[in-house]
């Protein structure tokens, strides 16, 4: 017998035992045997590991009965009739084997599937004894033939993918379950083959449209069927995605070296043809401690992590996992914590004007400490946010908030600026600007009281939604602010195009400047462009004196960082400005940097 042979039967009684038992078709079958042969009872059972379940009877009420001690089973196992004429002349079996109670007659006739396995078995019972040869055992087994085939409609065309006609994931789920309940503690191997990554089905479908795409899927599926022999399982777990069942004892290199070796072929093929990439993931496991649903999730995390690393193949990593799995429930909890405002919270950063030593400006920062993670850094959430749709409800808490500390610094500070970070997410929603407005208004705040940083990128520029409300918001008042430059795709382009009135250097291009004369060459000269172009200059990340002297030096107009101030709440930036703002009359408490 093949190795995954037994399963497919077993894995089908477990799912009718689930799913027929409320079907009236089966119920319609045994009340038509019970007239035909005119006899009390009648039953349909199907076989699970350890009992039968009886999914259908007449003039029956338990629907449970033990695997060993009924007769009906043998029939199963043995794929044979049972007809007993009269129980009183028999000594095999003993009138409360079976079904019915005071039973003098019985017969049964077993239910067997078009590949050959019995599932279960259609019983009759009498209390009256009659005359065995007289039954039309012909008639009965058309009648567990048209059970067979209500099976087949109910139960194994739902666990076999119509177009493909491999087992689905459902099918996957119960073998999985039936090779744990019979190998238990047993090592084993999953892989999933991820046919094509989202981008690349984008990319297909606006190309080609979207019979190339399943093109590609029929043929990729075509490959693993010629690669896998009789002793693998293939099963299709989604539209564009396959599983694979290795035989128990498969030795884990030999495995690797073979999917290496066949996705190398058939990738060279499908991106000749089709322009997608075909990646798996391996997990190896042990029955009966993982379920096929989480076997699922994590070969196909290994999938994801081979292509990342640009690989044909991945192994499952329990260390890459758990990183998913916070990832996960860093944005899970996110949600939660927006509609609850719970862990959230503003810092702020003072910016000083490296001229006069007035502080007139502030960074807003957002923090949040996660009830079971404690404090996470914006640069692990925030990347992790701003693809969803929880960045706009974000963006919008950061506003309100950050809004109603500026309200309140004003009122002693009538000059003072917040400058809050905005992803280009926001910049496209309609209506963001109108929002930001309308928000300052109802605290009688002016356009130019806020600043909208942005961090750099060349798609900005190519972003004609981006770009028309950047200078909307430019020409209502709005200070616009180019954040972390130098990091990423500085250009001349980029500093003629945005309407922006801040520049801010990023801290890696200021650090190492006093020791290294070229980088102190390019941060002067950095700034000596953005002055030509119409641009205010901050320097971020500035630690000490010396630094602050050298971009003062350099023509640097601001400053922030640890050397001046740590960021910190709302309540102590206006103790704190008290002696450092510039008053009304001129005088100010912080002495300017005064240049070497």
């Amino acid at each position: 017998m093949k190795p995954y042979d037994a399963l497919l039967p077993l894995a089908r009684r477990h799912v009718h035992a689930a799913d027929i038992a409320d079907n009236r078709s089966f119920d319609h079958i045994v009340a038509l045997a019970a007239k035909i042969f005119s006899v009390a009872a009648t039953s349909l059972t199907v076989a699970d590991f350890d009992r039968q379940f009886m999914v259908a009877n007449h003039g029956l009420g338990d629907r449970l009965h033990p695997v060993d001690t009924s007769p009906t089973y043998e029939i199963i196992a043995k794929r044979e009739a049972i007809v007993i004429g009269d129980l009183a002349q028999q000594s095999r079996y003993r009138s409360d084997d079976f079904d019915a109670p005071e039973t003098r007659f019985f017969a049964g006739v077993p239910l067997i599937l078009p590949d050959g396995f019995a599932i279960g078995c259609l019983a009759l019972a009498d209390p009256a004894p009659r005359d065995a040869g007289s039954l039309d055992l012909a008639l009965l087994n058309e009648l567990a033939s048209l059970a067979v085939l209500q099976l087949e409609i109910n139960v194994v065309v739902g666990t076999i993918d119509p177009v493909s006609r491999l087992p689905n994931r459902a099918q996957f789920i119960l073998d999985i379950a039936d090779m744990a309940a019979q190998h238990a503690d047993t090592p084993a191997i999953a892989v999933l083959i991820d046919i094509v990554p989202p981008h690349q089905v984008d990319a297909i479908m606006r190309a080609l449209g979207p019979a190339h795409l399943d093109q590609a899927i029929v043929n990729v599926v075509n490959s693993f069927r010629i690669l896998t022999d009789d002793f693998y399982r293939l099963y299709q777990v989604s539209a564009k995605q396959l599983a694979l069942l290795p035989p128990m004892g498969t030795d884990l290199d030999h495995l690797l070296r073979l999917l290496r070796r066949h996705l190398t072929g058939v990738n060279r093929s499908q991106l000749t043809r089709f322009a997608a990439t075909v990646a798996a993931g391996i997990v190896p496991f042990i029955l009966g401690a993982t379920d096929a649903p989480n076997l699922l999730r994590m070969a196909s995390s290994a999938a994801q992590d081979a292509r990342q690393a640009h690989d044909d193949v991945g192994i499952y990593s329990s260390t890459e996992d758990r990183d998913h799995q916070r990832r996960f429930e860093i944005v899970r909890s996110f949600a939660t914590a927006l509609e609850q405002n719970e862990g959230l919270y503003l810092l702020y950063q003072p910016r000083v004007d490296l001229a006069s030593g007035r502080y007139y400006a502030a960074e807003a920062l957002l923090r949040w400490t996660h009830a079971d993670l404690g404090p996470i850094s914006p640069g692990e959430f925030i990347p992790l946010i701003d693809p969803t749709m929880l960045i706009h409800a974000l963006t919008d808490w950061v506003m309100q908030t950050a809004l109603d500390h500026l309200a309140q610094m004003r009122q002693r500070f009538a000059e003072f600026i917040i400058a809050i970070n905005v992803s280009a997410h926001n910049l496209r929603e309609h209506g963001f600007m109108a929002r930001l407005l309308a928000n300052l208004d109802r605290r009688a705040l002016p356009p130019q009281a806020i600043e909208i940083e942005i961090t750099e990128g060349t798609f900005i520029l190519d972003d004609r939604i981006v770009m028309a409300t950047l200078h909307a918001l430019a020409g209502a008042g709005v200070r616009i602010a180019i954040d972390d430059f130098g990091t990423g795709y500085s250009s001349l382009a980029y500093l003629e195009k945005l309407p922006a009135h801040t520049v801010k250097l990023d801290q890696s291009f200021i650090h190492g400047m006093r020791e290294d004369r070229r980088k102190h060459g390019l941060v002067r000269s950095t700034i000596s462009l953005c002055h030509e172009l119409g641009h205010r200059v901050v320097a971020e990340g500035v630690e000490t004196m010396d630094i602050a002297a050298q971009l003062l030096a350099a023509g640097c107009d601001e400053v922030q960082g640890y050397g001046f101030s740590r960021p910190i709440t709302s309540a102590d930036l206006k103790t704190w400005l008290e002696p450092r703002y510039g008053l009304p009359d001129g005088h100010t408490a912080f002495k300017a940097v005064t240049a070497p």
